[in-house]
């Protein structure tokens, strides 16, 4: 079974069921929707919901596209 990677940031969080790894609660959020037939969420590919990756610490991290804390660019290389 593959390991669900520690989050990353202080704000980072990972999904229990998709093991995506998110910048912030708004960005997972984002990649969750509730089906309303059976009223359980379900996961979207971050990049299906306008989230773009980046590589923190060999962890590929989803989030807002342009990400920006304390108004400068995240030090962060696009994920290939």
């Amino acid at each position: 079974m593959k390991k669900r990677p520690d989050p990353v940031g202080t704000r980072g969080c990972v999904c229990a069921g998709c093991n995506h790894s998110f910048t912030s609660p708004s960005a997972f959020d984002k990649h969750q929707k509730r089906n309303k037939a059976t009223g359980r969420f379900e996961c979207h590919h971050p990049s299906t919901v306008g989230l773009e990756a980046r590589v923190k610490n060999g962890v590929e991290v989803w989030g807002a596209p342009g990400w920006i804390t304390a108004g400068k660019p995240m030090p962060w290389t696009p994920a290939a």
